[in-house]
């Protein structure tokens, strides 16, 4: 039900959010599933340039949707082990000649069943919905990296798994605080904007107070 601004972020697509289980075995998949059609969006301008309202939109929307690719997309929930690390890409590098950051995931035993058992599941609710609808695969991408950026910086009460506290601020440096993406401990399959805006609003407000207050920073415990 979100919109943001900008259409940086209209959801112009159907999208289902749904626990499954498959009939056989423990897993338990979650996934996000879209419809999106590509590109037929309504538009407020006919080809002459003319303004069109109402009925007149969307018969003219109706006639441009009657054919076309629909692109068929999900996203597996999964977790990454503790021993995935951000490393040095030697493909790229900054202008400086220091190397760019990659994440090399890594699956844990369960984690990589529920990938698997996601996978089957996808698959099998993806070739109905084609079935069904008459139509036929033109392309399959396979599984890509993971979508929603996030860790490497990840909060928690324990130095020795976590780099910052969950305002941001790091352990081993009192004044130095890290905002955004870097605090997620792990990736889902929903996008995680409005999350990181409210993490930074968090810990934005928690440095303005201790510097309003002109008083020195504390360790702060505990987490969202």
């Amino acid at each position: 039900p979100d919109r943001l601004y900008g259409r940086l972020h209209e959801q112009n697509r159907l999208m289902t959010r749904r626990f499954m289980r498959e009939p056989v075995g423990p897993a338990n998949v979650r996934f996000d599933l879209s419809a999106m059609a590509a590109p037929h969006l309504p538009y407020l301008r006919n080809r002459a340039g003319r303004i069109q309202l109402g009925d007149e939109l969307v018969s003219d929307w109706r006639a441009r949707s009657s054919g076309g690719v629909v692109q068929l997309r999900a996203l597996i929930d999964v977790y990454f082990g503790e021993a995935s690390r951000i490393v040095d890409d030697p493909r790229w590098a900054f202008p400086w000649g220091d190397p760019l950051p990659k994440a090399a995931y890594v699956y844990d035993e369960e984690a990589e069943a529920r990938r698997k058992a996601g996978g089957r599941e996808v698959h099998r609710l993806l070739d109905g919905l084609v079935a069904r609808a008459g139509g036929s695969v033109r392309t399959v991408i396979g599984p890509r990296s993971h979508p929603h950026r996030g860790g490497g910086c990840r909060m928690g009460d324990d130095p020795s798994t976590s780099v910052c506290d969950s305002f941001g601020r790091t352990h081993d440096h009192q004044n130095l605080f890290v905002a955004g993406a870097p605090l997620l401990v792990t990736g889902g399959c929903t996008n995680t904007t409005l999350t990181l805006c409210a993490l930074a609003l968090r810990s934005g407000e928690r440095i303005a107070r201790e510097i309003g207050a002109d008083a020195p920073l504390a360790p702060t415990t505990g987490l969202l």
